[in-house]
């Protein structure tokens, strides 16, 4: 097989002081490991680069490695090894941030926050060129808001250049940058049934998104939540959260809250006092601004805008994200799934790709390091399996010279 060749980025030593951290990024949770990753470093590990902006005048913007950044802090490290990009609007801002946060997989909320705003920029900026301004979301990196009030306005920008309320140009026939696009950059399943249980956290209200950020709490836990009463729904996060404690469990908490909670509602309901749904089977309701309807009945994927404007964003590595999977892997031998015809399925090819490439990704962070004869056993019959089914799709070392 021919080697892999790919561009190597040049990394310099920047003062950890010159660097600002986005307060805004997708990724909310950052504390997970910081105390082991310190002690790593510490112990003379090597550290990946950091991904920054140049914002002049000896200032950066962190892109990625915001754990990395607070770690070097915890172990007294005054420079830290950097690569440094130019300066990119909000879209490729937090599309790059999706796409590159690989070692520890974005919680349920975050995915939902992320690839929702990054479908509102999408379109936004399609608009703002269409129209010939500027496009509004370009500064909303420097602001700070929190992912809630990023939405906020994000969707009254939207509303402006569309000249309708989200919702309504969300479900229209003319959305410029179709939800397939979006999630396709994001190796995300495109399918509406998909896309709709990757959005079901937004029918929280702002105020219970903001409290449950970097919980990493289940997207079934969160539409459970939002299937109770508004009046109830605060109070079982706040005591799911007490009974958590610092370093609880809080999705956990929140099931049996939940589950309280139900017991509770249905006897009210039995006593004639029933709770909304939305006649789906999963007693998610409508939600926030519509989120079922947007995720259901997105009607754009006909409309053919000007090829410049349906993509008004970059990709990552060969214009895919990376992959982030849901569901338990196959097992070791198990019966592959049902095919679907003669070739695989576009949507499985991108998925595919993205896990080569943070399969990939895992090999350049540790370098020339080995495994051991532990870890060739953990990972060997795995690798094997991989390659007899690659084999068998028709992905041979001959094929691919």
């Amino acid at each position: 097989m021919a080697p892999r060749t790919k561009t190597v980025a040049q990394v310099i030593d920047i003062g950890r002081d010159q660097i600002e951290v986005d307060a805004g990024q997708v990724r909310q949770e950052k504390t997970d490991g910081l105390q082991e990753l310190a002690a790593s470093m510490r112990g003379g590990s090597v550290l990946p680069p950091l991904v920054v902006t140049d914002l002049g005048k000896g200032r950066y913007r962190l892109l990625d490695g915001e754990r990395r950044w607070l770690a070097a802090g915890i172990a007294g490290w005054e420079r830290v090894p950097c690569i440094v990009q130019p300066p990119k609007g909000y879209l490729d801002t937090r599309i790059e941030q999706m796409q590159r946060n690989n070692a520890l997989p974005m919680t349920p909320l975050e995915w939902a926050q992320g690839s929702y705003h990054a479908y509102l920029a999408a379109n936004i900026a399609a608009l703002a060129s269409e129209q010939g301004i500027a496009d509004p979301s370009e500064g909303l990196v420097e602001a700070g808001l929190t992912a809630t009030a990023q939405r906020e306005k994000l969707e009254g920008w939207l509303a402006e250049r569309a000249g309708m309320p989200v919702t309504d140009y969300l479900t229209s026939g003319t959305v410029r940058v179709t939800r397939k696009t979006v999630f396709e950059r994001l190796g995300k399943p495109t399918s509406d049934a998909a896309i709709k249980k990757l959005w079901a956290p937004l029918k929280l209200p702002a105020t219970l998104q903001d409290t449950l950020e970097g919980t990493g709490v289940s997207s079934r836990t969160m539409i459970d939540l939002a299937g109770l009463p508004d009046e109830v729904q605060q109070d079982a996060v706040d005591a799911a959260l007490a009974a958590a404690g610092v370093c609880g469990d809080v999705g956990a908490a929140l099931r049996k809250e939940i589950t309280a909670r139900k017991a509770e509602t249905e006897g009210e309901a039995d006593a004639g006092d029933a709770p909304t749904s939305d006649g789906d089977g999963d007693g998610d309701g409508d939600g926030d601004l519509g989120m079922a309807a947007l995720a259901a009945g997105e009607r754009g994927d006909g409309f053919v805008p000007d090829p410049t404007l349906a993509l008004p964003f970059g990709g990552g590595p060969g214009g895919t994200g990376a992959m982030h999977v849901d569901g338990p892997a196959p097992r070791t031998g198990s019966t592959p799934p049902a095919g679907h015809g003669q070739h695989w399925p576009h949507d499985t090819v991108l998925q595919f790709e993205a896990g080569l490439e943070a399969l990939l990704g895992c090999c350049d962070a540790v370098g020339p390091a080995t495994l051991n004869g532990e870890q060739q056993r953990l990972l060997g019959s795995l690798w094997r399996e991989v390659q007899e089914r690659a084999a068998t799709a028709g992905l041979t070392d001959e094929a691919t010279r």
